[in-house]
Order: C-alpha cells, then sequence, then structure tokens
C-alpha cells in the first residue's frame, strides 16, 4: 500500500513539476505551497465526510465508482465500453452523477479503490484548471495576479468546495480553462489547436456537471464580446461613453440569452422558470424552516422571480450571519461572509477606477455573470449548506474583484517577486 501510495505522489509531483517549470517566473514561488494547500484541502474534505456523515455525495460518488472499477477487473472491454453509456449496469443515475461515477472509477481503478487517492488526483485537477486561469490573469493583467491568487487558491470556500471528489472540482476546473481561453481571446491572442482542444473538453466537462454555469458563462462572455467589437467598429470614439457601452452589452446580452434557450430545454423561459420553483419547492419540504433563504409568494412566473431576485442575490452574497448558522459548517460559511462584507467595504474605495479602466466591459461582464447565477442558485437552491457549495460557480471571481488593491502595489510585488 505504501509503495502505491509514493508511486502515485510521485506522478503527482513530476507533472506538477513540468507545470511549474513553464509557469511565469513571479508565481513560481508559490507554485508548490499552493498546490499542496489544495490536495490537503480535498484530504481534510474527505476526512470530514467519511468520518462524521452518515452519507454524502463524495462518500456515494466513490462507493459507486469502485463498484464499476472493479468490473474493469472481470471484463476490461465491457468497462470500456461502459464508459461511453448512459447507464453503467446496476448504476443508471442523472448524467451528472454517473460521469462523475465514471471519471472517478478511472482514478480508482489505478489507485487499487483508494479514495485518498483519488481525493488527490481530484484536487490537481482543480488546481490545474485553477493555475492555468492564473497564469493567463498574470500575462494579461498583471495588476490583478495578486487577487487571483486570493480568490482561487487561498479563500477557505474557493479551495475546500472545489476539492476531493466532487462535482464542484472538475465542473470549476473546466469553468477556469475556459475563463482562461476568453482572457486569451479578449486580448486578441491566436487560438492554438492546444487551446481549442482543452476548450472543447472544458465545456464537455462543464456542460455536462454544470450546463447552467456553461450557459451562463456563454451568454456573458460572448455578450462582452461583441459589445467591445460593435463598440470599436461600429461606434465614433466620442460615442463610446461607459453609459453606452453598458446599454450596449444589455442588448447583446438579451440576444445571447434568447440564442441560449435552444441550446438546452432547461433554458426555455417558462421551464426555467419553472425548475427554479419546484427546486425550491423542494428543498423547502426537504429543510423545514432551519438554515434555508424564504422568499416571497416565490411563483413560476417572471414577475415573481424579479420581485424575488434583489433577496435572493443579498442571500447568496452574505448569509448566512452568525446567527442563522444551524451547524459547525454554515458557522464557518458565516464567518468568511463576515470577511465578505470587509472585503466589499474595502472594494468601494476602488469604484471610481473601475468605471475609468479601459476594461471596464470585461468588469462588467464578471459583474453580471456573479449576479445572474448567484441569482439563479440561491432561487433553485435556498438551503445553506448546498448553496454554501454551490456558489462556488462564481464565488473566486467576486473574491478575485474585491481583492484588487486590497495590498498597497509595494507590498504585492513583494509578495510575487521573482524567484
Amino acid at each position: 500500500m505504501m509503495v502505491m501510495v509514493i508511486i502515485h505522489v510521485l506522478i503527482i509531483g513530476v507533472v506538477s513539476w513540468r507545470i511549474h517549470a513553464i509557469s511565469n517566473a513571479s508565481l513560481k514561488r508559490w507554485f508548490w505551497s499552493l498546490l499542496i494547500f489544495k490536495l490537503t484541502a480535498g484530504l481534510l474534505l474527505g476526512y470530514i465526510y467519511t468520518h462524521h456523515y452518515t452519507e454524502s455525495d463524495t462518500v456515494y460518488f466513490f462507493r459507486e465508482a469502485c463498484a464499476l472499477a472493479d468490473s474493469a477487473k472481470e471484463d476490461l472491454s465491457g468497462y470500456a465500453v461502459s464508459l461511453w453509456r448512459d447507464s453503467t449496469g446496476a448504476f443508471t443515475g442523472e448524467s451528472r452523477t454517473l460521469f462523475i461515477v465514471k471519471a472517478a472509477s478511472l482514478f480508482a481503478l489505478i489507485a487499487s479503490n483508494n479514495y485518498w487517492l483519488t481525493s488527490l488526483y481530484f484536487s490537481w485537477i482543480a488546481f490545474t484548471g485553477a493555475w492555468w486561469l492564473l497564469h493567463q490573469i498574470n500575462r494579461v493583467f498583471p495588476q490583478m495576479t495578486f487577487p487571483g491568487m486570493i480568490g482561487l487558491f487561498v479563500f477557505p470556500s474557493s479551495v475546500f468546495w472545489t476539492s476531493g471528489v466532487t462535482k464542484e472540482s472538475l465542473a470549476m476546473a473546466a469553468i477556469f480553462v475556459l475563463a482562461g481561453i476568453f482572457i486569451r481571446i479578449w486580448n486578441r491572442e491566436p487560438l492554438t489547436k492546444l487551446t481549442i482542444s482543452m476548450a472543447l473538453i472544458a465545456i464537455w466537462v462543464a456542460w455536462t456537471l454544470k450546463y447552467f454555469y456553461v450557459g451562463v458563462f456563454f451568454a456573458v462572455t460572448t455578450s462582452a464580446w461583441l459589445t467591445r467589437w460593435f463598440a470599436e467598429n461600429k461606434m465614433r470614439a466620442k460615442a463610446r461613453t461607459p453609459y453606452r457601452e453598458f446599454v450596449l452589452f444589455i442588448v447583446m446580452l438579451l440576444v445571447m440569452l434568447f440564442v441560449v434557450t435552444f441550446i438546452h430545454p432547461n433554458f426555455y423561459p417558462r421551464q426555467l422558470i419553472e425548475v427554479v420553483v419546484e427546486n425550491n419547492r423542494l428543498f423547502n419540504e426537504a429543510s423545514g424552516n432551519e438554515g434555508i433563504i424564504h422568499f416571497q409568494q416565490l411563483e413560476p412566473t417572471l414577475g415573481s422571480i424579479l420581485r424575488n431576485a434583489p433577496w435572493a442575490l443579498f442571500s447568496v452574497l452574505l448569509r448566512p450571519f452568525l446567527w442563522e448558522a444551524v451547524n459547525l459548517l454554515q458557522f464557518l460559511a458565516a464567518a468568511e461572509n463576515m470577511i465578505l462584507i470587509l472585503l466589499m467595504i474595502f472594494a468601494v474605495r476602488n469604484i471610481n477606477a473601475a468605471t475609468q479602466t479601459p476594461h471596464r466591459l470585461l468588469l462588467i461582464a464578471v459583474m453580471v455573470y456573479i449576479i445572474m447565477l448567484g441569482v439563479l442558485l440561491a432561487l433553485s437552491a435556498p438551503n445553506f449548506g448546498t448553496l454554501v457549495r454551490y456558489r462556488v460557480g462564481f464565488l473566486p471571481f467576486l473574491v478575485i474583484l474585491l481583492s484588487y488593491r486590497l495590498l498597497p502595489p509595494s507590498w504585492e510585488a513583494r509578495l510575487l517577486k521573482s524567484v
């Protein structure tokens, strides 16, 4: 067993060493400490859910993955074929769960059904996706390197809930890759065969696990790019005011949201609203009155959704408060929310700079992504315990924005000094 652990740790270490070798010089000094922190978070998540909960997603995923991996020992070709089917023997769960089970079974197979090694691999994949995004941020927006490091690798929820054998580990790794590729597109860099391949794989993974993340991401980023193209090519320089760019962005966003409705049945306006309200009802029935967001007469109508949207956004960003927490994880989330409140207070001083930046469209796009995804998540999954995990879909980006100029530039430069 010890020999197997050493072999897999060496595999992760050797590949990581190669990634470290090609990383930007200003990031290298933090690579190994951030990687160890990430891997440790995955092990901690596994420890908490295997020792303090009778049943959890991560344990369930891995148990099914082991059963699937065991089938490979008897019929390897049948196992390989099952990876491309919509069911695997006795297991016929929803596609998102089935995807995770299949992915985990690959690592369980090579790691002899060792949960902890599988957790290391999942956390490593999540780390690699986040590191790719940080690398792109460092190249194109060097002033955002320190905020990027905080949002992707230091802020507790961003690290913890995207580690270990969870859907979020792979889904957010894919979203981070897509965000990094979009930064390259925004910077007018040509897409190589490698980046195109990365984009296709990331879209497949993210779409399978969290299709609504991809839908919002696609609508927002495409709208921002189209707005910039139109403003630069069709508008006179004097007419390109922040206000007009914002209005144009909203118009483009409405168009792209209409386009997105054709991508998935649950994106049809009526269907989307009904799904959100139905999920809200199911969470309310399962949770009772404790640890949940209560909305005012939420009904499957656009008007009801819009009326409750401000409270949904407020709640997903800042709740639970300390006095609302009903268990240890919620208490830790509440403490983290206090940090978010402080970051928001500090960020007020940067409002004027935000309106003057030449990348204000990109800033608007990130903010709209946070708002749209946050509202949808809070309305459809109002349970604080669940929402704390789900909101990692936007939380790293929010922390990146709020951490801008958190420290004096000289301090940040010293922290990022090349090795």
